[in-house]
């Protein structure tokens, strides 16, 4: 029997829609937290080809970036366990593959590893740089994929803690309406948008400094539609702080303009609870 990895191959499943390319962004932002390391590669040419040659140590695991378009991999020393969204399995060199776009490679290395992808060229293009960025996508593009899945999965985590569902939520939400209107006098700068987590999200219209304040969520005992539009995050820019009788988005730190608005739901249901 060979060894199987330590690392989790799959995502949390607490969420039935989440894709392939889905859960290897969120395994990729999980990994962008702990410790990790780049593996040497090797680069050449040869007549209408671009081709990368990488070495693998025994016991680590390789997780590639999304590929714009089909490519050829070759397994050419070692033994690998291939996960794929049907499964894993076991591929020993000599091994080859055709991949189609939108391929995502993710290797455990059984034995250390020597492969090969091979990339087709139709210019005489020999700058490394500009060909990385044709293949495939950038690294934090696939971080960025992975930070929205990681707030639905802490989003669906929050829920089952709280022992609700999203059918209890949406109920919620609907006899909420769209929430109270801000007071115009204080001139808040947000804005409503097309979030990039969920639905409708909260966006900045200037730039904030950390503490700032950037809009009330509760007034007078009901709920702005800042407060019912504010998605959650692992990460927020955003925390809830009680003023008086009434509840306010406070920034975690500097803000750009045009950045969606997000708190975590846990410190915001604390608040709620202190307030009540």
């Amino acid at each position: 029997m060979l060894p199987q990895p330590n690392t989790p191959l799959r995502c949390l499943p607490i969420i039935e829609d989440l894709s392939w390319a889905d859960e290897v962004a969120y395994l990729a932002y999980t990994f962008s937290k702990g410790p990790h390391e780049e593996f040497p590669i090797w680069h050449r040419f040869e007549p209408g080809w671009y081709i990368r040659t990488i070495r693998i140590p025994a016991g680590k695991l390789l997780l590639g970036r999304p590929h714009r378009d089909g490519h050829i991999v070759k397994l050419l020393e070692g033994t690998v366990l291939h996960v794929q969204p049907e499964g894993k399995v076991y591929r020993h060199a000599p091994y080859r593959l055709h991949t189609c776009p939108g391929y995502i490679m993710i290797a455990y290395a059984v034995t250390n590893v020597m492969a090969e992808t091979w990339h087709p060229v139709e210019d005489d293009v020999y700058d490394v740089r500009v060909l990385e960025e044709r293949i495939a996508d950038t690294a934090q593009s696939m971080l960025n994929h992975g930070r929205v899945v990681a707030d639905r999965v802490d989003y669906a985590l929050a829920l089952q803690e709280q022992g609700i569902t999203q059918g209890t939520v949406y109920e919620r939400f609907r006899l909420a309406e769209e929430g109270a209107a801000l007071p115009t006098s204080n001139g808040y700068k947000v804005e409503l948008g097309v979030s990039r987590i969920h639905g409708k999200g909260v966006y900045t219209s200037a730039p904030f400094a950390a503490d700032d304040t950037l809009a009330p969520m509760h007034i007078g005992g009901q709920r702005t539609w800042v407060g019912r539009y504010l998605n959650h995050s692992v990460e927020p820019n955003a925390r809830a702080v009680a003023i008086g009788d009434d509840i306010f988005a406070i920034a975690t730190g500097p803000i750009p303009q045009g950045t969606e608005l997000t708190v975590n739901y846990r410190q915001v249901l604390q608040i709620c609870q202190s307030q009540s």
